[in-house]
Formats: structure tokens, C-alpha cells, sequence
């Protein structure tokens, strides 16, 4: 079992705890407190209230982390990213951090995120996907445009079907 590619994830916890779940897979001596001797902290359950949420990760525990989980530097930057990411309530700002985050991404990964990003991006994207399982589509992006509720416009719709091929 491998540990988990960093670059899969826009949520810090997520990754957390998949690295966890991996790194027990691979060492069942790995525990929360083998973790924060690694990192030098004392609290053997801070990694398990982090990844619930019921505790953030503070900015005096990300350079800890990063080197428990021993992140080279680009990844140690998307790291840090993630954790604001995660962290914040503005959509622009959030968006704006998702940009920093792309940008580290390597090559392969870099492409698959930016059509994800396009996917997401607009709500009737995911409507449209959803209603082409519904209704039988044979070009008519009217009647689809009409479908969605709320409805969208045509060049909307056209623009969706092109995104999803």
C-alpha cells in the first residue's frame, strides 16, 4: 500500500486521514503518538481532533506536520495552502487559494484539476450532468436549458454538454 499523493486533496483533513489509514495499513506499530513524537508535540490525540474537526491546525503545528510527513517543499507549500483552503469561509478567497494551489501541482495533475476546477466552477455544470442520467438529450439544448431548475440559458447548456465530453 502506497501513502496518499498529496495532490488528490483540496482538504487538509481528508488527507490526514487517509495518510493515517495508510501508514497503519503499511505499520501497525504507527499510532496518533508515534506521530507526535515525530512531529514534537505531546498531545497523542491532536491528529484525531484535527482530522474530526474538532480542532484546527494552527499555524504553530503546520511545520510540525510537514515534517512528521516528511513533505519536500513544493509539497510542504500545497500543504500550507490546503490548511487556509480548508480553513476558509470566502468564496473568492477560497478561489484565489485554489489558484496558488494549482499552481504547484505537477504536470498531469495540473491538467485533470483545472477541468475539475472549470466543472465545479458553475453550479449548472453538476445540474446538467445530473439531468443527462434523467432525460433522453438528443441535441436539444432548449429543452435541457428548460429541464434545469432553475432553468438555464441554451448557451449555458451547450456550454455544460462540451465540458462533460
Amino acid at each position: 500500500m502506497n501513502l496518499p499523493d498529496i495532490y488528490t486533496y483540496y482538504n487538509y483533513r481528508h488527507y490526514l486521514r487517509d495518510y493515517y489509514s495508510s501508514r497503519k495499513a503499511i505499520d501497525k506499530k504507527f499510532s496518533y503518538r508515534f506521530f507526535a513524537n515525530l512531529a514534537g508535540y505531546n498531545s497523542s490525540g491532536l491528529y484525531k481532533n484535527i482530522v474530526e474537526g474538532k480542532n484546527n491546525l494552527t499555524a504553530n503545528y503546520i511545520l510540525k506536520f510537514q515534517k512528521a510527513l516528511k513533505l519536500n517543499r513544493i509539497e510542504s507549500q500545497y500543504f500550507e495552502l490546503m490548511v487556509e483552503y480548508t480553513h476558509e469561509e470566502s468564496a473568492p478567497v477560497r478561489e484565489q487559494l485554489l489558484k496558488k494551489m494549482m499552481r504547484l501541482l505537477p504536470g498531469k495533475t495540473k491538467k485533470l484539476k483545472r477541468d475539475q476546477m472549470k466543472f465545479f466552477g458553475k453550479w449548472y455544470h453538476i445540474a446538467v450532468h445530473q439531468a443527462l442520467s434523467v432525460i433522453d438529450f438528443s441535441d436539444d439544448v432548449k429543452e435541457l436549458s428548460r429541464f434545469v431548475n432553475p432553468p438555464i440559458k441554451s448557451s449555458e447548456a451547450r456550454t455544460s454538454i462540451e465540458l462533460l465530453k
